[in-house]
């Protein structure tokens, strides 16, 4: 690859990283860096190389340096709220998430992580925001419908269950997982 080619070498990298080889992703993201060591896209791969490896100030020192190059890059948002959480820093990951889905709002990968995470604080209502909103930005995900309608059910929200996995049968009518999912809340109720 290029070494310009900036997006195709963190790509590239990003799958060696989720295939298990991070050194490949290293070499792979090396001569990018080198001709951008600024390149929050590639500075963000390799914070989660580091940290494949156990190397988590590495992996944050990346991190940090990917979101002073860019902002509000999601990958190096998501990397350090990660980060903050595992360090009992929960309300430092919540903050840098709400802030950063504040400045890109239709970020669903951060609308994710930002929802578990607010579902592991123990803060149900405001991941059934983040929730619903998923749903609004990808309706053709019917697992966030089945996430939302399940926190709606623990909540003993039982009618905006069965109203949310209706939605989900209409959205996808041959979804048998959804019909099934809606029969079986219908008949506990």
């Amino acid at each position: 690859l290029d070494p310009n080619q900036v997006k195709a070498r963190a790509r590239l990298a990003r799958m060696m990283v989720f295939g298990g080889v991070p050194d490949q992703a290293l070499e792979t993201l090396a001569p990018g860096l080198e001709k951008d060591p600024k390149s929050a896209d590639l500075l963000a791969v390799r914070a989660a190389v580091h940290l494949q490896q156990g190397e988590v100030e590495n992996a944050r020192k990346d991190a940090q340096a990917a979101l002073a190059a860019q902002p509000n890059h999601s990958d190096a948002t998501a990397l350090l709220a990660t980060l903050l959480w595992r360090e009992n820093k929960r309300d430092e990951a919540l903050a840098l998430l709400d802030k950063a889905i504040k400045a890109s709002p239709d970020d669903s990968m951060l609308r994710q992580i930002y929802a578990q995470l607010l579902l592991t604080a123990e803060k149900p209502d405001l991941a059934e925001a983040q929730l619903r909103e998923l749903v609004r930005l990808e309706p053709e995900t019917q697992a966030n419908r089945y996430r939302l309608a399940q926190l709606q059910a623990s909540q003993k929200k039982t009618d905006e269950a069965v109203a949310t996995l209706r939605e989900a049968v209409k959205a996808k009518p041959d979804d048998v997982d959804a019909k099934l999912a809606l029969a079986t809340l219908i008949a506990a109720q």
